[in-house]
């Protein structure tokens, strides 16, 4: 009798994890499409739209049209301490050359452009999936020899060391690296953040692909990354419950026909 119990519980369990794994499956069928259906070209901005090389865009005049007053703006003074390097390429592929290189074991400033003021945490989509487009971080003695009487970076002024507006491609997982370092440092970040970057895309989209919401907004670009992929981690814990409740309802049957 409990056999028969235990299993009947593992059969109503894989029922429900199924009826929300649909839920799930259905919601981002529905989003998806409503990016492509959803998205008016804009007529200003069409760099995008013509596919033309991310080197030849006129990269101030998005940021500056679209980010300056955005909420993405963020603190300039935070830093992180890496434990693995980081690198920027000139084109996005891991074999191209490498523009700049984080370094291991050292300190790096979120320091962003000093007209738009944004965070060199904001990266731009590129037409590969997998790849952003950002500035390299700064290093903590470019940090520190910065002018805040004139409010101007002292390399403005032909002074001090060379900071590289120069943009890169880096790997997705490397900004979302950057990203969550940052993050961690920050006083009100706790455990429950680390659970939403796993299971809530709706987050995760909010920090990384915030420029891709935004540029899909304002009808400049759909990106490859603003889609929602899915098999994430959820729904895969979902078809592992599934799987585990019919096994289990299964394995019940069986004993109770001997």
């Amino acid at each position: 009798m409990r056999k028969y119990f235990f299993g009947r519980i593992g059969m109503v369990c894989a029922i429900i994890c199924a009826i929300l794994l649909m839920l799930r499956l259905s919601y981002t069928i529905l989003y998806n499409r409503s990016l492509t259906k959803d998205f008016v070209p804009d007529d200003w901005i069409t760099e995008y739209q013509d596919h033309s090389s991310m080197d030849e865009m006129d990269i101030e005049k998005i940021v500056d049209s679209y980010f300056s007053v955005s909420p993405l703006n963020a603190p300039l003074d935070q830093s992180v301490v890496l434990d693995r390097d980081i690198y920027y390429y000139s084109e996005p592929d891991g074999d191209s050359q490498i523009l700049c290189k984080l370094n291991a074991g050292e300190r790096y400033f979120i320091y962003g452009d000093f007209l738009t003021l944004q965070p060199r945490t904001l990266s731009l989509p590129t037409y590969d999936q997998g790849w952003r487009y950002a500035l390299p971080l700064i290093t903590e003695e470019q940090y520190r020899k910065l002018d805040y009487l004139s409010g101007l970076p002292v390399w403005v002024r032909g002074e001090g060391p060379y900071i590289s507006e120069q943009y890169g491609y880096i790997r997705t997982e490397d900004m979302i690296y950057l990203i969550r370092n940052f993050q961690r440092q920050s006083a009100d970040y706790s455990w429950m953040d680390e659970i939403r970057w796993l299971f809530d895309d709706r987050y995760a989209l909010g920090h990384l692909y915030g420029a891709d919401q935004l540029l899909w907004e304002e009808g400049v670009y759909l990106s490859p990354d603003l889609p929602i992929s899915f098999w994430r981690l959820p729904e895969i814990l979902l078809l592992l419950l599934i799987v585990s409740g019919i096994a289990k309802a299964a394995v019940c049957a069986a004993v109770k026909r001997r």
